[in-house]
């Protein structure tokens, strides 16, 4: 947990438009090498039962803050090229949206062992590894393309309010669609971890395929998207989340 605010706390200092490059060398020189080592040794980091002190207890979690401050650059980057402009043309959000499958697409074919000369490693939480890194970025920045493109060409009727409640960041507002779930991130916290609870009751998740957890997740965030868009209508809702008193 401390490694990587001091890690983003040295970013910070960097000047924002040379960020992305940063971002670049660390994920380059780094991290890919550095998940070449976990890749041959990903038995002792998640198997080995011997833990003789408290860096062995945790070498999972020291292993993965590389990785995970890969996904952060790897993040940053994508906003600070433009990505979540919401007037870009749909040539610029069609490449957005390849890119992205692509990444998604080699950590799968990575995952399941298609890739010619290059050794089966299955996606590690755990341990951060290159195929989870590349498939988080590329996940994360496939749906915000999306949850951006319904607010902008699927949504005219909000298009007023989002200009006037738009969530500002330091690069470009996200819109009403996107700025209701940044502006109430603990509601949809409870509720995803409440609804990804009733799934697992009533569900044997080991029973689908890795390729139906993708679907889910998109509709994770799609269907937080259109709560997003009543829940703000909702004058209970409203007061509540506003922080207001109820009347």
């Amino acid at each position: 947990f401390a490694a990587m605010p001091l890690l983003m706390c040295v970013v910070e200092r960097i000047p924002s438009r040379r960020t992305w490059l940063v971002g670049l060398a660390v994920m380059l020189v780094i991290v890919l090498p550095y998940n070449g080592w976990l890749m041959k040794n990903t038995e002792y980091f998640m198997h080995e039962e011997e833990r003789r002190n408290i860096i062995e207890a945790n070498r999972e979690g020291i292993a993965s803050v590389l990785g995970f401050f890969a996904i952060f650059l790897g993040g940053r980057f994508y906003a600070q090229k433009g990505a979540l402009r919401d007037d870009a043309s749909w040539v610029a959000v069609l490449r957005d949206q390849l890119v992205a499958i692509s990444l998604c697409l080699v950590a799968v074919l990575v995952d399941q062992g298609a890739v010619p000369h290059v050794a089966v490693q299955a996606f590690s939480r755990r341990i951060c590894n290159t195929p989870y890194i590349l498939f988080c970025i590329g996940m994360n920045a496939f749906l915000t393309r999306l949850c951006i493109g319904l607010n902008r060409w699927f949504l005219p009727t909000l298009w007023n309010m989002q200009r006037r409640s738009s969530f500002k960041t330091s690069f470009e507002p996200l819109g009403y669609y996107t700025s209701q779930i940044n502006a109430h991130q603990l509601v949809y916290f409870v509720f995803s971890n409440i609804v990804t609870g009733l799934v697992n009751v009533f569900c044997d998740t080991h029973a689908f395929t890795d390729f139906a957890s993708y679907f889910v997740q998109a509709g994770y965030v799609l269907g937080l998207g259109l709560i997003a868009l009543v829940m703000p209508d909702l004058t209970p809702f409203k007061n509540l989340l506003s922080g207001k008193k109820f009347r």
